[in-house]
């Protein structure tokens, strides 16, 4: 009988550091975690970059159109920890370990769709270089990227969501906008509603801060960002999120948030999964 995972052990193997000069990693504790981790599951990598692991499903079919995810590893603490707060929060240092541990376990679970790639990125906080890669390595080599989502956190709607939707986007060059059924970042918003119809509350913020959805979308990518919210340590109050987000002292997170957020993510990478399965799409992306 298989064992369960537990989401906690995740959280605590993958809440250590990672660090990069912009143009290699130089701390490669969470990275390497992650590699090891994956190791045992139904996903293969792809390639390895100097700022980017990039995963597939071991059934997915070259001429399927993929759903790219990407989560950023490399954070700016100097300690890390985490622990329960209150009897409904923990605290700690999840940017961006929380959004990185709710991946590997749905990949550890298998449940994602076949045709969904996981990027695993580094210089999120600076200049966002491992989206970069993995933007160009993808065109590259002729996959045809329909969506590129990037999970990270955010300081929105901690009170009133499980997840919130920023920086979406549909650039007018993006090839692929005629199959997905929208061409504008209105039309898209009313697309991603109709998927997440099963939630009362949506959160959708067209421009939060930059983050790796908004590279994507340079290179013509439809994208956007599907973010976990949080709230600054008691002492942070006032700060920008910024500063209060990368905080040694850490950030609170909902216990109940981390199963909710999971729930919609699978969710709305199902639903789109279902949409775009039987396209046949030749050529490079955008």
């Amino acid at each position: 009988m298989k064992k369960r995972l537990k989401i906690e052990e995740i959280l605590s193997g993958v809440n250590v550091p990672s660090e990069d000069n912009g143009e290699r990693f130089t701390n490669s504790e969470r990275l390497d975690f992650v590699k090891d981790f994956l190791n045992k599951t139904n996903f293969t990598l792809v390639k390895e970059l100097d700022l980017s692991l990039i995963y597939r499903h071991a059934k997915y079919q070259k001429s399927e159109p993929i759903i790219l995810i990407s989560s950023h590893i490399d954070a700016l603490y100097s300690e890390y920890f985490l622990k329960e707060y209150n009897k409904t929060e923990l605290i700690g240092t999840f940017d961006n370990s929380i959004c990185n541990c709710i991946l590997l376990y749905l990949m550890a679970e298998n449940r994602l769709p076949s045709n969904v790639f996981i990027a695993f990125t580094g210089d999120e906080e600076r200049n966002s270089k491992g989206a970069q890669e993995t933007a160009k390595f993808l065109r590259e080599n002729n996959y045809n990227t329909m969506m590129a989502i990037v999970l990270d956190i955010t300081g929105e709607g901690y009170d009133r969501h499980s997840f919130t939707i920023e920086n979406y986007s549909i650039p007018p060059k993006c090839r692929f906008k005629n199959y997905l059924g929208f061409d504008t970042e209105e039309k898209m918003e009313i697309y991603l509603r109709r998927i997440l119809k099963d939630f009362k509350r949506v959160k959708f913020i067209g421009d939060a801060d930059p983050d790796e959805a908004s590279e994507y979308s340079d290179y013509n990518l439809c994208s956007f960002s599907f973010c976990f919210p949080t709230r600054p340590h008691p002492d942070n109050e006032g700060e920008v999120s910024y500063v209060w987000m990368h905080s040694d002292k850490g950030i609170l997170i909902k216990k109940k948030t981390i199963k909710l957020y999971m729930g919609a993510l699978l969710k709305l990478l199902n639903g789109i999964h279902k949409e775009i399965k039987h396209l046949k799409i030749g050529g490079l992306n955008g």
